[in-house]
């Protein structure tokens, strides 16, 4: 379990220095945040108390997928909405179920995080560059960049054991080994829900930003496709291979434009 812990760290120092962004630049974090951004949070146990920061009243709505122990209203920011779903497929459920169920009232500019990445500096350092930098023209990913497709460069990825790195998470939900997904591995699971896809970015962390044209340019028979993969058990293999897609899922043209910006790629 320790490696396991000690292997993620790693992982997530090599690809938060790769970020994929495009459009033009605009200030969210420092005091500003576009009319019409909405903020949805995957939540499990985490305490929630940041979201008393005064930038987070700018969003038109947050969204709250709440997986674990009952919050009072009272003490989040009058533009929540708490949403409760069973503890199932990760973050990734949560996305696709906002998706699937606001589909015809998405604001212009969505913002997806879990709600763990206060407690991971790394994950926070992600989305302080994310509110900082996310242009509202498109989309912004953190993961990593290959020499050669994803399709080939993780094709033979599968992953049976995992340990949740937030504490508070660990400890309502200790269980390591996940369910096999129905195809396996992450090569034949990625061809068979983005046959077309042939980018060498790898999305990471469950931390990324799209506009809502990016979503609706997708069929919703993939979305439900995808969702059906995650809404079974509360740790499948499947969530790490989502986790690893949503740039491919919405940027079906392969193509990403590259900026460098203070010595972090972005797409």
């Amino acid at each position: 379990m320790k490696m396991k812990r000690v292997f993620y760290g790693v992982y997530l120092t090599a690809i938060v220095l790769t970020i994929i962004i495009h459009g033009l630049i605009s200030q969210l974090y420092c005091g500003y945040v576009q009319r019409n951004t909405d903020l949805i949070l995957a939540r499990y146990h985490e305490s929630l108390d940041y979201l008393n920061n005064k930038h987070f009243k700018n969003f038109r709505t947050i969204y709250i997928y709440n997986k674990g122990d009952i919050l009072l209203e009272s003490k989040l920011p009058k533009n929540s909405i708490v949403i409760p779903l069973e503890n199932v497929g990760r973050e990734g459920h949560s996305y696709l179920y906002h998706i699937i169920h606001q589909h015809n009232n998405l604001a212009d500019h969505n913002i997806f995080l879990p709600a763990s990445f206060e407690s991971h500096p790394l994950k926070k350092q992600a989305v302080q560059y994310l509110f900082k930098n996310y242009p509202f023209s498109s989309y912004c990913f953190f993961g990593e960049n290959f020499k050669k497709p994803i399709v080939e460069a993780s094709f033979d990825f599968t992953i049976e054991h995992y340990a949740c790195t937030n504490t508070e998470n660990f400890h309502f939900n200790n269980d390591i080994k996940l369910k096999p997904a129905d195809i396996r591995p992450y090569g034949l699971w990625l061809k068979n829900f983005f046959p077309n896809n042939n980018q060498n970015f790898q999305s990471a962390c469950g931390i990324f930003a799209v506009n809502k044209q990016l979503i609706l340019d997708n069929k919703m028979e993939l979305y439900i496709a995808l969702f059906k993969e995650l809404n079974d058990h509360h740790n499948p293999e499947a969530g790490h291979y989502m986790e690893r897609s949503w740039a491919a899922l919405f940027n079906n043209q392969n193509k990403l434009e590259y900026a460098q910006l203070n010595n972090k790629t972005m797409v």
